[in-house]
C-alpha cells in the first residue's frame, strides 16, 4: 500500500479524523511505575525495518547534541520562569510563582554548567555566574509586571551586565571562543526573551514568531562552543562530518518540540481548555512552526516532507486530545486516546524509516515511546500540581535524544546538505 494511503488508513483505524482528530485519553496502564507503559516496539512490529542501521554517533557528536539540547532547555526555561513572575505580579499566587520560577532556573543552570564545563571547579564558577544572571532575570520580570518604568529599566541593565561574568566563567571551559562573543551571545538570548515577553504583554501578534528566537540564539551559541567543549573533554569524532553535525541540529529541534508542546499544555490549563483563546491558538501555531522545520529537515523531497508533516501533526493532535481529556476528568477518554497514540506511533515510525534509509523502525518507535510516555506523565503532573513536575520536565526533554539517535543513523545525513 502506498505510504500516503497507509498513513490515512492507520489514522482512520485508530479512530481518528484526518487531518483534524477527535477525542482521546488514557489512564496509566501501570500507575505504580509512575510512567505510562506504552509498549516498546519490536522488529516484528515493523516488518522489514528491523535490520542494520547506520553508524552510531560518536561521543563528540552526542556531547554536541547534548549541548544543543541543554542550551535549548536553558532558553525555554528562562522564558517560562520569567513569564510566571511577570504575569503573576500583584496576584495572590505571586510568591508561589516566584518559587517555582527560581527552582526551574536553578535546575536549568546546573544542567547547563554540567555539559559546558568538564571540571568541578569550572562548573561551580559558571553555575554561580548563571545563578546571578537568573536572579537578575526574575527581578526584571517582577519589576516589569506592573508596567514599564525606571525600576524595570534598571533591572534590565543589571541583567545585561550579568552576561559578562557568565562569559568570563564559560570561556575557561570553551577554548577557541572569544570571551566577548560569549558575553554578546548570552546577552542576546536574554534580549530576545525580554523582547518576546514585552510583545506578549502588549498582545502583539509578532509574539508567535518571537518565542523561538531565544532558543535559536541559544542553539547558535551551543554550536559555537561545541568544538572547544568536546576537545576539552578529549572526546573523539569530527563535528564537521555531515552526519555528526546533523545530531545537534535534530536534537535542538526535538527538544524545542518538547518545550513548545509543554508551553501549549500550560496555556490550555491556564485558559481552562479554551482552544479559541488567542494565546492558546498562538501556542498551537508555534508548535506547528517547529513541526514544519523538523519535517523539512527530515524529508529529502517535498512529497516526503508533506507525508511526514501530516503524520507528525496527527501525533501532536493525539497528544493534545489526550491532555484535553485529562483536563475534563475523562479517564475512559484518556485511556482510549493513549492507546490510539500508541498504535499510531508504529505507523509513524514506519513512515520515518521509509523516508530515512539506514534507520530502524523499531528504534524510531522506541524513541517515540520514550518521548510520548514522559511527555504525558509530565502533562498530568503539571495539571495535578505535582511538586516533581520540574525535574520531570527536564527528564522528558532529555528523552528526546533517544529519538534523535535513531533518526540520525540515516545515510541521508551522511552527505552535506545541497547549497
Amino acid at each position: 500500500m502506498p505510504v500516503t494511503r497507509r498513513l490515512v488508513a492507520a489514522a482512520v483505524a485508530a479512530g481518528l479524523a484526518v487531518p483534524a482528530l477527535a477525542g482521546c485519553g488514557s489512564e496509566p496502564r501501570s500507575a505504580s511505575r509512575g510512567i505510562y507503559a506504552l509498549g516498546d516496539a519490536t522488529a516484528e512490529d515493523h516488518g522489514g525495518h528491523g535490520g542494520r542501521t547506520g553508524p552510531k554517533p560518536t561521543a563528540a557528536a552526542v556531547h554536541s547534541g547534548k549541548l544543543a539540547g541543554r542550551f535549548t532547555d536553558y532558553a525555554y526555561q528562562r522564558i517560562s520562569a520569567s513569564s510566571m513572575v511577570l504575569f503573576s505580579a500583584g496576584a495572590p499566587d505571586a510568591a508561589k510563582s516566584w518559587t517555582l520560577a527560581k527552582d526551574g532556573l536553578e535546575l536549568a543552570d546546573s544542567r547547563l554548567a554540567e555539559v559546558v564545563c568538564g571540571t568541578a571547579a569550572d562548573r561551580t564558577e559558571l553555575l554561580g555566574a548563571l545563578r546571578t544572571s537568573s536572579a537578575a532575570l526574575l527581578d526584571w520580570a517582577r519589576a516589569t509586571g506592573p508596567g514599564k518604568g525606571p525600576a524595570a529599566d534598571a533591572e534590565r541593565q543589571r541583567l545585561e551586565d550579568a552576561s559578562g561574568p557568565v562569559a568570563e566563567a564559560a570561556v575557561r571551559c570553551t577554548p577557541g571562543v572569544a570571551q566577548a562573543r560569549l558575553a554578546t551571545s548570552f546577552a542576546g538570548i536574554d534580549r530576545a526573551l525580554t523582547g518576546y515577553l514585552t510583545e506578549v504583554k502588549a498582545r502583539k501578534p509578532a509574539a508567535r514568531q518571537a518565542i523561538r528566537v531565544p532558543g535559536a540564539k541559544a542553539y547558535d551559541l551551543a554550536r559555537a562552543i561545541a568544538p572547544g567543549a568536546v576537545r576539552a573533554r578529549g572526546l573523539g569524532g569530527d563535528l564537521n562530518a555531515p552526519q555528526q553535525a546533523a545530531y545537534a541540529e535534530l536534537n535542538q529541534l526535538m527538544v524545542e518540540h518538547f518545550w513548545l508542546t509543554n508551553n501549549y499544555v500550560v496555556l490550555m490549563v491556564s485558559r481552562k481548555g479554551n482552544a479559541t483563546d488567542p494565546a492558546v491558538a498562538a501556542g498551537a501555531g508555534m508548535l506547528d512552526d517547529n513541526s514544519r522545520d523538523l519535517m523539512n529537515r527530515l524529508g529529502q523531497d517535498p512529497d516526503t516532507r508533506r507525508r511526514l508533516l501530516t503524520a507528525w501533526r496527527i501525533h501532536v493532535d493525539l497528544f493534545i486530545a489526550c491532555t484535553r481529556a485529562g483536563m475534563r476528568g475523562d479517564k475512559a477518554g484518556q485511556k482510549s486516546g493513549r492507546e490510539r497514540l500508541d498504535r499510531f506511533r508504529h505507523t509513524q515510525a514506519e513512515l520515518l524509516a521509509d523516508a530515512l534509509p539506514g534507520t530502524s523502525a523499531p528504534a524510531i518507535s522506541s524513541g517515540l515511546a520514550h518521548h510520548v510516555t514522559s511527555a504525558l506523565s509530565t502533562a498530568d503532573a503539571f495539571r495535578g500540581g505535582n511538586p516533581k513536575t520540574l525535574p520531570m520536565l527536564f527528564a522528558s526533554s532529555e528523552h528526546m535524544a533517544h529519538l534523535t539517535d535513531a533518526l540520525v543513523r540515516s545515510s541521508a545525513f551522511a552527505k552535506p546538505d545541497p547549497a
